[in-house]
């Protein structure tokens, strides 16, 4: 391979990881929040942290003082009303772009791209999650995002990073789980 070659592959694949940040403040509660370009679409790099006055919601194991680092758990139905003007819930179609910007669903390579410090600035902090009548699991472990769009009455599809193997991958969730938000710029 000639060094110009090289030159060109190695300013190719930097031209794809390079990522656009600002920031965003929740008018709400004046949370200021990182954001990333990815694509055409601007994401919040950063997990959600609004305290609703109403819905379910969940600090990583009852602990206030996880906010600050992990931001808040939501059940379903609450992380759709927590949106600000503005912003959507990711739906499931944002999501699968996304892990198609970097390799597809389930690989290895999406995983790196969004995990946290990874090359697409996305972040995914690994926050764990609640699932209801069992408790907290997976901090440090597992991201794990809403999605806007139900599966049937009783799951909601959701975006897992980190977990079984360090893939990036869409599953189900029991819309009564608590996992992390993501938002998109209108």
């Amino acid at each position: 391979m000639t060094m110009k070659t090289l030159l060109f592959f190695t300013l190719l694949f930097i031209g794809f990881n390079v990522f656009s940040q600002t920031t965003f403040i929740d008018s709400r509660d004046q949370h200021e929040y990182k954001t990333v370009k990815i694509g055409d679409k601007i994401w919040l790099a950063e997990n959600f942290a609004y305290k609703p006055e109403s819905g379910n919601y969940w600090a990583y194991d009852n602990n206030e003082q996880n906010v600050a680092q992990f931001a808040y758990l939501y059940d379903w139905e609450t992380a759709k009303q927590i949106v600000p003007k503005g912003w959507h819930l990711a739906t499931k179609a944002e999501f699968e772009e996304l892990l198609n910007s970097f390799g597809g669903d389930e690989t290895y390579d999406a995983f790196l791209a969004l995990k946290e410090g990874g090359s697409s600035g996305f972040n995914a902090l690994k926050a764990g999650f609640y699932w209801t009548g069992e408790g907290f699991s997976g901090i440090k472990q597992f991201s794990i995002f809403w999605t806007a769009n139900e599966d049937d009455p009783e799951y909601a599809w959701d975006c897992k990073i980190g977990a079984e193997g360090e893939v990036a991958a869409i599953s189900v969730s029991n819309k009564l789980s608590g996992l992390s938000v993501r938002l998109v710029k209108d």
